[in-house]
């Protein structure tokens, strides 16, 4: 079973001016016991408009996606089905994808989409743990945006 948390953000604001100055988008806090492994690496992956990241899988690291810039589709075939979950940075949610569970991203936003990773083991170059898969049965063109 995939979990997913509920996210949020909040408008920033210049205590000097008043003026919104942007905005934050909460990940993670280190009393959130929610999680099934350690964080072990935070990065950033960068989704060009209309592209598909995947599917792929890695048989070791355990994966928490969060849509923080655009919006995306995290297509996970949890079994024999598919479950998608939409994650942007007016609803942000992470995506729990475990080891072994292989997935999806598909940039809905008409500018780079921008979705940090937390995860369970850190990569390595001599352990990269990225297998290409595919998903024969699912219908990625509904998911086509007008560039």
């Amino acid at each position: 079973m995939i979990r997913t948390f509920k996210r949020y953000y909040a408008d920033t604001v210049n205590t000097r001016t008043g003026k919104n100055n942007g905005r934050l988008i909460s990940v993670w806090k280190h009393y959130e016991d929610i999680r099934a492994v350690p964080l072990m690496e935070v990065y950033a992956n960068h989704c060009a408009p209309g592209e598909i990241k995947g599917p792929h899988l890695h048989k070791t690291r355990w994966d928490y996606f969060t849509c923080v810039r655009g919006k995306i589709v995290t297509v996970v075939k949890d079994g024999d089905e598919y479950v998608e979950f939409i994650s942007s940075e007016d609803e942000p949610l992470t995506i729990e994808v475990p080891a072994n569970v292989p997935s999806a991203q598909i940039n809905l936003y008409d500018g780079v989409s921008v979705i940090v990773n937390l995860c369970n083991p850190a990569w390595h170059p001599e352990n990269e743990d990225n297998y290409n898969v595919e998903f024969p049965d699912y219908d990625f063109s509904k998911w086509k945006t007008e560039q």
